[in-house]
């Protein structure tokens, strides 16, 4: 375990060297956030609520989900697939730590730094100019931390799955990381809050993983979803998404050839 911890403290810090990378980002995730709840706020055209959602519970949704775009690696996450596309991944296969665990601890830890420097400044900026909900309770604030961790976990075990297409694809496996991302945008309520779907649609897609990376957190903090609820939903999809992740690994590691080996 103390490796798997080493290794995601040295993710944490790599993340946070990347200052202008930093400063860039919080900048356009706020200035989306503003786009988007600006969208979301026309599309009440004087209602009160969409589904018992209401504008600032919108607006709120919007920019926490901004928060977490890089807490989940909404954009896709490519660390193993340029690995198996340069041939690197034969050394880590080699390496005396579990290869899915490590993975595990990488994302992790860069997902700890972006909860810091991209997801708390984005959602401070949209307070400035929109009006956003807050939790009442300490016990909500602490709920929604739990999720956010977990969101974190389930992130890394659904983009692990990814990445393991590329000892099939290997050149182009971008490709499927490109869909992958799209798919985890509209179905985790990053784009548009579930609640703007027709209800079984989003009643569906509320029971998916991508709904735990981002609208069930938002609704935790909105008071509207047990933090119980949602943490034993994301431990659950973790453990199934890793278990995948383990039987696709073997298949890859049997299909691998190393040249000169």
């Amino acid at each position: 375990m103390g490796v798997y911890l080493a290794v995601a403290r040295q993710s944490f810090r790599r993340q946070s060297t990347y200052r202008a990378a930093l400063v860039a980002g919080v900048f356009t995730n706020a200035v989306f956030g503003v786009i988007l709840a600006s969208v979301l706020l026309a599309a009440y055209d004087g209602r009160d609520e969409i589904n018992g959602l209401s504008p600032s519970g919108a607006v709120t949704i919007t920019f926490i989900t901004q928060g977490l775009l890089l807490v989940t690696a909404a954009f896709g996450w490519l660390e193993i697939t340029d690995r198996v596309r340069r041939g690197d991944v034969a050394t880590d296969l080699q390496r005396p730590v579990d290869f899915s665990a490590y993975w595990m601890a990488m994302f992790v830890g860069a997902s700890g730094f972006s909860v810091i420097g991209r997801g708390i400044p984005p959602f401070v900026l949209g307070g400035l100019v929109f009006d956003l909900q807050l939790p009442t309770s300490v016990a909500t604030w602490f709920g929604f931390a739990l999720t956010v961790v977990g969101a974190a976990f389930v992130a890394s075990r659904w983009w692990f799955l990814v990445s393991l297409s590329a000892f099939w694809l290997v050149g182009d496996a971008r490709g499927i990381i490109q869909m992958a991302a799209a798919v985890q945008l509209f179905a985790s309520g990053t784009t548009i809050p579930l609640q703007f779907f027709p209800d079984a649609i989003g009643n569906l897609l509320l029971l998916t993983p991508f709904a735990a990376m981002a609208q069930l957190p938002a609704q935790v903090f909105l008071g509207e979803t047990s933090a119980v609820v949602v943490v034993g939903a994301q431990a659950g999809w973790t453990v199934v998404l890793h278990v995948l992740g383990l039987l696709v690994l073997g298949r890859a590691t049997r299909k691998l050839v190393i040249d000169g080996g």
